[in-house]
């Protein structure tokens, strides 16, 4: 087919021709190409590579969050792309929707009727302070010593108050103080460690013992209130390998606890 001459035999060797050397080159560039395309194809088979797409709600713009649930991922899939968004649940379960996330990590609350939800835990809703807030050092805070210290809460006006403000009651403040209004979950944190405050945070339950450094858990007399917390993603037949490897990475952190 090539009609040309790629070998020659002399002094009993066989010696490639100026033809032959040029299609041994090129074979042997085809044949490393085949080797990676084929690693590359199974590596994006087992969610190795390729991109993936994540909505997170703003109650894990935790550091538990990163280091139990994303840092162990990544080390496990570290050629992999992995954007976060963080927002509130309603929003990522629409983009979600429209295909603009793979998966959205939410909160169960006034989603989407339409929305594909998986639920996966409950974290308990807990107020917080500074290590060194005054309120740090009793055993039990009284709502009036709550009002006295002040909130560090969402914007009133905000998307999330209403169920705040529900999740407050259930906590046991039906009089309440809110001293600063940021939005954010994690500008709050960090002006709650500033011992600027009281903070409502919520605490899956893989971040029980991460959430104790910096922050002390008020004991008000009442239960935590609860929220449930699960995934929204598209129809099965749409998943990725990786959307598939961090669903499961997902459950598996929840049924650990």
């Amino acid at each position: 087919m090539l009609r040309a001459r790629l070998i020659v035999y002399r002094e009993r060797r066989v010696h490639l021709t100026t033809a032959g050397e040029e299609l041994y080159r090129v074979a042997s560039s085809v044949l490393r190409d085949t080797e990676r395309l084929a690693a590359t194809v199974r590596n994006i088979d087992q969610g190795q590579l390729g991109e993936l797409r994540v909505g997170a709600s703003m109650a894990f713009e935790l550091a538990a969050f990163f280091e139990r649930v994303v840092a162990p991922f990544r080390r496990a899939h570290p050629l992999l792309r992995l954007g976060l968004e963080f927002g509130h649940s309603v929003r990522l379960a629409e983009a979600v929707h429209e295909r603009r996330l793979d998966l959205a990590y939410v909160q169960n609350w006034r989603l989407p009727t339409a929305a594909r939800y998986e639920p996966l835990h409950t974290a308990d809703f807990i107020l917080m302070v500074a290590t060194h807030h005054p309120l740090a050092r009793k055993e039990v805070v009284s709502e009036a010593q709550v009002y006295e210290a002040g909130l560090i809460a969402a914007p009133l006006y905000s998307q999330e108050w209403p169920h705040y403000e529900q999740l407050l009651r259930e906590a046991g403040l039906h009089r309440y103080r809110v001293a600063l209004e940021i939005d954010g979950v994690h500008a709050r944190l960090l002006a709650t460690q500033a011992g600027l405050g009281v903070m409502g945070v919520f605490v899956p339950p893989y971040a029980t013992q991460h959430m104790h450094g910096s922050l002390h858990a008020l004991r008000l007399g009442v239960p935590s209130p609860r929220a449930e917390f699960g995934l929204v993603s598209r129809e099965p037949e749409l998943w990725s390998p990786a959307t598939r490897q961090f669903a499961g990475w997902l459950r598996e952190i929840a049924a650990a606890g």
